[in-house]
C-alpha cells in the first residue's frame, strides 16, 4: 500500500507528526496518489511491527467503519 518509506527498525516511527497530524496526512495523500480507484485516500504505516491505515476520506472512514467493520474488526466472531 501507498505510504512513507520507514527505516529498518523503527520504520515509521519519526514520520508520524507529534501534533496536527492531519496536515502530514493531507501531504502524504496528495504525494502518494498512486492507484486510481483509491485516489490517495488510504496510506499504509508501520511502527514497531505494528500496521497503521491512514483513511484521508470521510467517505471511505464510514465504509470502513460501519458497512464493513465484521471483515476488518479482530474481534471474533
Amino acid at each position: 500500500p501507498p505510504g512513507p518509506k520507514g527505516t529498518f527498525l523503527i520504520q515509521n516511527l519519526l514520520d508520524i507528526p507529534k501534533s496536527k497530524a492531519w496536515f502530514a496526512y493531507t501531504s502524504w495523500k496528495k504525494q502518494y496518489v498512486t492507484y486510481p480507484s483509491n485516489e490517495g485516500n488510504l496510506i499504509f504505516l508501520r511502527v514497531l511491527r505494528k500496521n497503521i491505515l491512514v483513511l484521508n476520506s470521510h467517505k471511505d472512514t464510514i465504509a470502513f467503519l460501519e458497512k464493513k467493520s465484521r471483515i476488518y474488526s479482530d474481534c471474533p466472531q
